[in-house]
């Protein structure tokens, strides 16, 4: 067994010059080390650095990624997110967590918010101006959020290691809680202790309906207006909108529905600048439903606001075909000149 000592280092706290060698080869002396993915120096990890160099790394990737994706449909941009960028930019959120805790820094999460912004627009190929709305549509929660959880679900790790784990013995050791104020809030998570009881068998699963049960309360409480016509019986168990596994040649579409951006540069057939407000002076569309969607249609439609339309209910159903039809249909009537009416001296309205 051999060491590459070019890949060693030797961090020195003192402006004291010395030389270590290994296998008769001098070690470096270096100012940052690069530790099991966090960069280290005489004073330990750096956490701001490594939250840049994460969200960094993400928009190196996000920039290669979107010239070979202009044909990959937002279905396919989310297995790319969740397998590569979101690991990226996640590895050791609950040790960064913490650090956020103990240094009440607000803004230290802005490069790594500012990643997944970009990151969230590309899997929908919309604008970071919607940003709330891709955050609604995709189930995803902001990364100070995020990271919150991810530090729960550590404690379970925690919890579930064996007795006789060096980790388990130096992070649950009292007296290491005392003298470092990283361990102690590492294991002192609030939310996990709220867990606890409420559960009567606490269990990786149950941690996840639990944290899942939070998210969807997060999306609905602080999303957009337009994340509420999104029923909950329209999310899959990861409580992203259906509408990204329609057939691909409709997903575009549908998300620039769900973003409310369709049809927005368009006028309304009364003349005024499309927006959902206009909705009524579409034609109707009622009549192309069938007898059981028109009968869940007027039951849904009282209990949602106005702006709530049949392209948003009908897309909660998963009526693929039907949606894409109407969409047609209200494509080509706002195609349309505007129509004016001018009344003439004698009372008659012409149409001009």
């Amino acid at each position: 067994m051999t060491y590459n000592v070019s890949k060693c280092g030797v961090l020195n706290k003192s402006q004291d010059t010395f030389e270590l060698y290994l296998q008769h080869e001098l070690i470096p002396v270096l100012e940052s080390y690069k530790y099991l993915g966090f960069p280290m120096t005489s004073e330990g990890i750096q956490y701001k650095r490594h939250m840049l160099n994460q969200a960094e790394t993400v928009k190196q990737f996000l920039k290669f990624v979107q010239l070979n994706s202009s044909s990959w449909s937002p279905n396919v941009r989310l297995v790319i997110y969740r397998t590569f960028l979101r690991p990226q930019m996640e590895y050791g959120a609950p040790l960064m967590h913490c650090f956020r805790q103990i240094t009440g820094g607000i803004k230290l999460y802005m490069d790594l918010h500012e990643a997944q912004k970009s990151a969230l627009a590309w899997v929908l190929n919309t604008s970071i101006v919607h940003y709330k709305v891709n955050q609604g549509i995709l189930g995803v929660l902001p990364v100070d959020e995020r990271f919150s959880h991810l530090s729960t679900m550590f404690q379970e790790h925690v919890r579930s290691l064996h007795q006789s784990n060096p980790l388990k013995i130096l992070l649950e050791s009292r007296q290491n809680w005392k003298s470092n104020v990283l361990l102690r809030h590492l294991l002192g998570d609030c939310r996990y202790r709220q867990y606890l009881a409420e559960v009567h068998e606490p269990s990786p699963n149950a941690l996840r309906a639990f944290l899942l049960s939070l998210r969807r309360d997060y999306i609905y409480e602080k999303g957009d207006i337009l994340v509420n016509y999104v029923l909950p019986s329209a999310r899959n168990h990861s409580l992203v909108d259906k509408v990204l596994y329609a057939p691909a040649k409709f997903q575009k579409e549908f998300i620039s529905w769900r973003c409310g951006r369709l049809f927005m540069r368009n006028k309304c057939i009364c003349g005024g600048q499309w927006n959902r407000k206009h909705l009524s002076h579409l034609p109707d569309t009622f009549q192309r439903l069938s007898p059981k969607l028109r009968r869940l249609w007027t039951d849904e439609h009282q209990k949602m606001s106005t702006n709530y339309s049949i392209i948003d209910f009908l897309l909660n159903h998963q009526e693929w075909e039907l949606t894409h039809s109407i969409l047609h249909h209200y494509r080509s009537v706002l195609q349309h000149k505007p129509i004016s009416l001018v009344r003439e001296p004698d009372g008659l309205e012409i149409i001009v």
